[in-house]
């Protein structure tokens, strides 16, 4: 049995820390000890872990101008600092602090590191690696690099400028649980057919441009009274986005409904998601709103791009205030447009199945042979 260790910062439960836990679900417990270390200590990561699965932490909470203190440390001190064990596999599942934790670990251990973000729009290993040329010197030291997206593998390879592979790994969907899940009964929302609903899911945060997205629809309910926003999630622009809707005055058609353990009845009540980000690595979201049958309006941010391949799937608008709103009036007034999409959407899941996706974590995860030999 592979000792296997995933490490990642984790400050609140977001799309990466989902797909974490989705991850570590699928592989299986007689194969692989899993141990799931969080920067810093988070409940909800812990709570949704399945009972296998050892939770770690290495601070209870991070204090102010920490990261400013570890830069100066080199990766082989803060793994003695904060691992000090011996794992077979250790894989930094978040840029930033992992990435530097996990280049610093022994040659007998395999490490792999998974990109999730797009480093033109930020790059949070660079801090801690202060050039591009020791970045670069670091990360050509893992064994595998994995990437949830062409975008960001395309991206990094030519950011960082080598030729190194990186494995392409789609996020997983469970098909069968996410429909089920999708039925259960929520309370907060009303059943009326002639409701056009839309949905936000995610992350309350600047790159997420929620704020956007209020602003069209107060300017479509002028014409259309029917249509009402619902938004799932948190983070730390919450007040601020409660705010902007009550000084819209829209509270009678926006509702912001907080962090939901499961969203999916929401996606499945609504008429139309929206992904109105400034940029996506994946965006799960979108690809599990194809399946529950609910039609995906999403600004062009990179990962919903490749999902819905370039539109055929769902439909892509300029990333702007006046192409989102022109976008969400146009499946309002285009029956014909909206129904296409709806009814076309799931086709292109298979590629998103869970157990093609597990097949290909066990693939990098599978020690190669005689390569601990060689690093010894």
């Amino acid at each position: 049995m592979k000792k296997v260790l995933f490490i990642t910062k984790s400050q609140m439960f977001g799309g990466v820390e989902k797909v974490l836990i989705d991850i570590v679900n699928l592989l299986d417990p007689l194969k692989y000890q899993i141990t799931v270390m969080t920067e810093e200590q988070n409940t909800e990561v812990k709570k949704n872990l399945p009972s296998h699965v050892e939770y770690k932490s290495i601070f209870k909470k991070r204090f102010r101008g920490l990261d400013r203190v570890l830069v100066h440390f080199p990766p082989f001190l803060l793994h003695k600092m904060f691992i000090n064990n011996f794992y077979d596999i250790e894989v930094s599942f978040q840029e930033g602090f992992p990435t530097k934790l996990v280049a610093g670990s022994n040659g007998k251990t395999k490490k792999i590191s998974w990109f999730h973000n797009d480093p033109y729009y930020y790059d949070f290993n660079l801090p801690y690696f202060r050039e591009k040329k020791n970045l670069k010197k670091y990360v050509n030291k893992f064994d595998r690099l994995v990437t949830v997206s062409n975008v960001v593998s395309n991206n990094y390879k030519k950011y960082i400028n080598f030729d190194k592979e990186l494995k392409v790994i789609y996020n997983p969907i469970d098909t069968a649980l996410i429909k089920k899940l999708s039925k259960e009964t929520v309370t907060d929302l009303e059943n009326n057919e002639s409701i056009f609903r839309i949905c936000f899911i995610g992350r309350l945060s600047e790159e997420k441009q929620v704020g956007m997205l209020i602003d069209s629809v107060v300017r479509l309910h002028t014409d259309y009274s029917n249509i009402e926003l619902i938004i799932v999630g948190d983070g730390h622009q919450f007040s601020d986005i409660e705010n902007k809707i009550s000084n819209s005055h829209a509270n009678g058609f926006i509702k912001l409904l907080g962090y939901k353990d499961n969203p999916y009845p929401y996606i499945y009540k609504s008429s139309l998601l929206i992904c109105c980000s400034k940029t996506e690595s994946f965006c799960l979201v979108v690809a599990e709103s194809l399946l529950l049958g609910t039609p995906v309006l999403s600004t062009k941010c990179g990962g919903p791009e490749e999902i819905l391949e370039n539109g055929k799937y769902g439909m892509l608008v300029d990333n702007d205030s006046e192409s989102l709103l022109k976008g969400i009036e146009k499946m309002l007034k285009d029956k014909g447009l909206y129904f296409s999409y709806r009814n076309k959407g799931y086709t292109i899941l298979n590629k998103f199945d869970k157990n093609i996706i597990r097949k290909e974590i066990e693939e990098v995860l599978k020690e190669e042979e005689n390569e601990k030999d060689c690093a010894i």
